[in-house]
């Protein structure tokens, strides 16, 4: 969820949009569960791609060794992502003592959270993974500039299998034993967002891939289905299931036609608000709601999800025009 990119392409403007609007709908979706629990897991299900595709999005951008980034630079980053965290970790703690409790709170039950015992929110488990990926940048950045192409793609192959197995632990009654439990999932997503940005991927070999994505999608979808646990019961981006779904969501929308007409300014200016907007979005979530105008949980909830993320995106853009503090704080 970068917001300044020196070379702009449409396509992932695109990508953020679209991934941003996923997360508003993955968490409207659990309010649908109880009554609505077919609904909600395919919602929740065909949308899983939103956070490794912002993770693949960022080592596009962040790891091409080609590209400059200086330490100053990188630190810059972690900087604005640790005042932001910290800040919104705050507001929202105000907001969940306040708003949904009886009122009463000390500094610590509000700042302690963001350091030990639980997260601050929900949703803000993003920049402590975000922030531990840009702290990794540097090494990462020296051993892809040193890595053959063999290399990269053994790095993602083991990615993909220890975190396949993390993921199939999930569903054994005896846990298979391995030497590196994960390989964390969002490192693989990091890499491999890169390598499909440098790698000439051919037509047929494209079309697989999207077959694969939508089988993918279904097999989500049946497995939530048959366990009958709410879809991120478990950590849902160590599955197998869910890579193969984004690099198809990432490769098919890097690949659209240049010849699409898009509306590159105003891409760029949502583009640029998608971080705001994911800090900010969850306060609507909490309070507004359109009613059940449309005869469809599907319907009603993406209806939800477009009203708050415009009104996300207000709020973000007027927060981003704040002196000085506006451009660490969203």
């Amino acid at each position: 969820m970068e917001k300044t990119i020196v070379n702009r392409y449409y396509w992932a403007d695109i990508l953020r949009i679209g991934a941003i609007f996923a997360v508003i709908i993955q968490h409207l979706s659990p309010a649908l569960y109880n009554t609505y629990y077919i609904e909600s897991n395919i919602l929740v299900s065909i949308t899983d791609w939103c956070v490794p595709i912002f993770v693949m999005l960022s080592g596009m951008f962040t790891l091409a060794p080609e590209k400059d980034l200086p330490n100053k630079k990188l630190i810059h980053k972690i900087l604005h992502l640790t005042i932001a965290l910290c800040l919104w970790s705050i507001v929202y703690g105000i907001f969940y003592y306040t708003i949904q409790h009886d009122g009463s709170y000390t500094v610590m039950s509000i700042i302690g959270p963001i350091v030990w015992k639980r997260f601050p929110w929900y949703h803000l488990w993003f920049l402590y993974m975000i922030i531990g990926l840009y702290i990794l940048t540097p090494l990462l950045r020296s051993w892809i500039k040193n890595a053959s192409n063999n290399n990269i793609k053994y790095f993602l192959l083991l990615c993909f299998l220890f975190n396949t197995i993390t993921y199939i632990n999930h569903f054994l009654p005896a846990k298979i034993h391995h030497l590196l439990p994960s390989i964390s999932a969002f490192v693989g997503y990091y890499v491999l967002g890169y390598y499909l940005s440098k790698v000439t991927i051919k037509r047929t070999s494209r079309y697989i891939l999207y077959a694969l994505s939508a089988i993918s999608c279904f097999f989500i979808i049946f497995t939530n289905q048959m366990t009958g646990e709410y879809p991120h019961s478990y950590d849902i981006n160590s599955s197998p299931l869910v890579a193969i779904m984004s690099m198809g969501v990432f490769v098919g929308v890097m690949n659209l036609p240049t010849s699409l007409k898009c509306n590159s300014m105003l891409l760029s200016a949502l583009s640029s608000l998608t971080l705001g907007i994911y800090l900010v979005h969850d306060m609507f979530i909490q309070y507004i709601r359109v009613p059940f105008i449309i005869d469809s949980a599907w319907g009603t909830t993406i209806l939800n999800a477009a009203v708050i993320f415009i009104l996300s995106a207000i709020v973000a853009f007027l927060l981003q025009k704040i002196p000085i503090v506006g451009k660490y704080i969203t």
